[in-house]
């Protein structure tokens, strides 16, 4: 369902100082389009406790909406960031 990026794959820059900023928060590499949908990637931002949520995706109008629409069922506040990736 998802994997996690591996030194094979090198994060682009703006995600690196996007996750140390973070406080080394792991970015995910997911495949499905409503990631809310994917068991593991549930799994992974209830362990959290956090109620927040920062969602950025490839599709803003379907991959990060569907994601974001139903954290909201789930009663969590997932604000958007909107200019996240490069063009």
């Amino acid at each position: 369902m998802f994997r996690e990026l591996t030194p094979a794959q090198p994060l682009p820059a703006d995600v690196t100082v996007t996750a140390a900023a973070l406080g080394g928060v792991q970015p995910l590499d997911l495949t499905t389009v409503n990631s809310w949908q994917d068991i593991e990637f549930l799994e992974a931002v209830h362990a959290t406790g956090r109620r927040k949520l920062i969602l950025c995706a490839m599709w803003t109008e379907i991959c990060m909406a569907f994601t974001a629409l139903d954290a909201l069922r789930g009663g969590y506040d997932p604000p958007t960031l909107l200019a996240a990736l490069a063009p």
